[in-house]
């Protein structure tokens, strides 16, 4: 009777993390085609000069609003497949709260969208730009803390959610360039060191 017990346990186990692995590769898949097609939509953009969040002004805002619950939702998937398969859970605590935090600033980043460079500064877009902030150096600190704690046959993590962490780590370290399409700093040194607003 136990050993059902176990093999039930087992076969719930994979199948939430075949589901989380499933809405996080989803995720990037959405993120990645609504960039692209963006691009080809909105031709009036130099991805040269703009932020990829200004495409939220425009016609076709919702579709970038949308990248960001995305990301959210499929930051949160990842996190739960992680958790539930990672063994040594007190050294992936800090990775862990790093990557919800990073989650977190991604959907209110959705909810507050940025201002358009030029225009004048709203409370909003400050919003926006703070959760940036946060966002992004989040991620950066979030991710060798996850690749060291799920690293080693002893974390018992699975290939497929291995392979998401992966894909997201490869993705998104160049956000911030992409983001901006500059290569200095991620487009920080243009949007806050050079002239004041």
């Amino acid at each position: 009777m136990s050993s059902e017990t176990g093999d039930e346990k087992r076969e719930r186990t994979a199948r939430l993390n075949a589901v989380a692995s499933y809405i996080t590769l989803s995720s990037v898949v959405y993120y990645a085609s609504a960039i692209v097609l963006l691009h080809v939509l909105r031709t009036d953009f130099d991805p040269g000069y703009r932020y990829l969040s200004e495409y939220a002004r425009g016609p076709y805002g919702a579709m970038m609003t949308s990248t960001f619950f995305a990301l959210s939702a499929g930051s949160l998937a990842l996190s739960l497949g992680l958790w539930r398969s990672v063994s040594s859970k007190p050294r992936f605590l800090l990775g862990l709260f790093l990557w919800l935090t990073w989650a977190c600033a991604v959907f209110l980043a959705g909810i507050y969208t940025g201002d358009l460079q030029g225009a004048p500064r709203t409370r909003i877009g400050q919003i926006h730009d703070q959760m940036g902030m946060i966002a992004f150096p989040s991620a950066t600190l979030a991710l060798p803390l996850l690749s060291l704690a799920c690293t080693g046959r002893r974390s018992g993590v699975p290939h497929g959610l291995l392979r998401c962490s992966c894909l997201w780590r490869s993705s998104s370290a160049s956000w911030p360039l992409i983001g901006s399409g500059k290569w200095a700093l991620g487009g920080l040194t243009s949007a806050y060191f050079s002239e004041p607003r």
